[in-house]
Formats: structure tokens, sequence, C-alpha cells
């Protein structure tokens, strides 16, 4: 007899590489989808409609935060909510789901919704001193909330910065060793530092190839949304697929929004066909669906990974 696992068992198999099978899943619908979705099921839960294992938690910080302020201890845990933050955990967990925190961007997106993209590139070159003690400032309360999160006991720590376009880096990979690496290694190491046992997932839109190994070495655990159009799905899980999980993988651009059904499904079986034992995969469209993306592709999506679940844990 097969085993059976819940939501929260799957998806930490996928973060711990103890699979393939069963692979977990996971996507998120634009309102207009969710809608459609509601009304012709006559049900409010999608992530039930859906079989979905993981829950986003809503943001424990508060909406106004200036992110570069240096501010005591005691006032962060003021202004931060991590105690309710943990209740939400504890009330997904109880649902057989895996409990992940809000997204929380790291220094390169927040820095340039500071600067603007093309002033903080500026500032790059133009006064490294100063913009590395600002990209500095900010790692610091980063840590402290990724650190907030991992103590109020989520499964996994959401973390990333949207470094690709859809062809290349946005900085040179020199530029991210000497300005980015750094904030990310004090954020990952206070995670580790709160809960060592708590899974690290990095997201980053676009190109994101030529800083997978240097992830891993931070001490990255799981790599989201690994876009199929712009990354060689196949050669990161080839050359890497060992140290990194993956999550996501399906083409939010591509197959869910422009493919049919039955290039969903192939794209779904082309995806779970790359993975042997001692990997891990969150299957996911590799972004939000949007509105044009047609309500049968994300049922064939569901039923797709239905039937690599049923083959593979025979």
């Amino acid at each position: 007899m097969s085993a059976t696992y819940t939501g929260r068992e799957r998806v930490l198999r996928a973060a711990r590489r103890q699979g393939p099978a069963p692979f977990p899943r996971h996507m998120r619908p634009c309102p207009a989808l969710a809608d459609h979705f509601r009304r012709a099921s006559g049900q409010d839960d999608l992530d039930a409609l859906f079989g979905l294992d993981l829950k986003w938690l809503p943001c424990g910080r508060p909406a106004e935060f200036d992110f570069a302020a240096e501010i005591t201890q005691a006032e962060f845990d003021r202004l931060f909510d991590f105690d309710g933050v943990a209740r939400q955990a504890d009330a997904v967990r109880a649902e057989g789901l895996a409990a992940v925190s809000s997204y929380e961007c790291g220094t390169f997106e927040q820095a340039h919704e500071v600067r603007g993209l093309e002033g903080l590139l500026l500032d790059l070159m133009t006064d490294p001193a100063e913009t590395r003690g600002f990209l500095e400032r900010i790692a610091v309360n980063k840590a402290r909330i990724a650190a907030g999160y991992a103590r109020a006991g989520v499964d996994i720590v959401f973390i990333g910065d949207d470094m690709g376009s859809q062809r290349s880096l946005l900085v040179r990979e020199e530029a991210w060793h000497a300005f980015f690496r750094p904030p990310l290694e004090r954020i990952v190491g206070a995670i580790r530092s709160a809960a060592p046992g708590a899974a690290i997932a990095y997201h980053s839109c676009g190109h994101i190839e030529p800083l997978v190994p240097h992830l891993i070495d931070v001490g990255i655990d799981v790599l989201e949304p690994i876009q199929p159009e712009c990354n060689d799905v196949a050669r990161l899980v080839r050359l890497y697929g060992d140290r990194l999980a993956f999550w996501g993988g399906i083409g939010a651009q591509s197959d869910m929004a422009r493919g049919t059904p039955e290039q969903v499904r192939q794209a779904v079986r082309d995806l779970t066909g790359l993975f042997g034992p001692g990997t891990g995969l969150i299957v996911a469209p590799a972004h939000t669906l949007e509105p044009d993306t047609p309500p049968e592709n994300l049922t064939a999506f569901v039923a797709a990974i239905d039937e690599v679940n049923r083959e593979g844990t025979r």
C-alpha cells in the first residue's frame, strides 16, 4: 500500500528533497479567475477546491515602515505582530497544510522601490560606499522580519528579490556578489539562528540561472518560481537538483495562458519527469495566472498532478 501524506507533509518532503512523488501543488489565480471558479463551484475555499498544499500567511508588518530606519529591537517588536503570525501558522497546520510566511523582498527590491531602478543602478556605480550602507540598514530590518517569521513557527520563510529580466540578470554577477550577497547572507543567517529547521524559499522572477549556485552556497533551500520562459529548467534540475528544491516550473506566460488543456497536462508530465529520488518539487505555475488564462487549463493542471501522483505512488 502506498504512503499517504497531508499537504504539509508533501510540501516539507519536497523542501527537504525527499521526493519525487507525491508532488505537492500550488497556484495563485488572479481575482477574475478565482471568482469564476467560486461561481462555478459554489465554493469559496479555492485552496480546498484545487487541493492546494500550502497557504501564505498575512503579512505581520505595518503597512508603512521605513526599512532603512535605525530602530531599537523593542520598537521593532512593538510594530510587528509575530504573535498573530504564530496563531495563523498554527491554524494553517491544523488544516493539514504548510504555513508559508508572507513574501518579504530583499535589499534589491526594497532599495529600488525607494530610489527607482535606474537610480539604484546609478548609485551602485557612482557612490558604492553610501549605497552599501543604505543596503546594510535595509538588511538589518529585513533580517529581523525574516527571523520573526521563523520564530513564529512557519514551515517556510519566503524571501527573495526579482533579480532577472526575461533574458538576463538585472545586475552583473560581480555586482550581485559585491552589493546583494552580503545582505542576503545576513538574512539567511538570522533565519537559521532563529529556527534552524525552517526551510528558506527564495523568489526571483526572470532569468536567474547564473545566481543559482551562489544561492545554494548562501543556504537557500527552495528556488521559486523557475520561469521556463526564462530558464533552462531541465539544466537547473540536472546540475542542482541534489542540493536545491524547486517550486514552480509551469509556464504561466506560455502553457497556462496560451496552451490547450492537453499541453498543460504534458507540461506537468515533462516537468515532474525531471525529478528523481533525492529531489524536491512543488508544482506550480511560475507566476500569478492572469485573466487570459483559460479556466479549463487550471482544471487540467490539477488533474495532471493527480495523475502523476497516482502513477508515482503505486
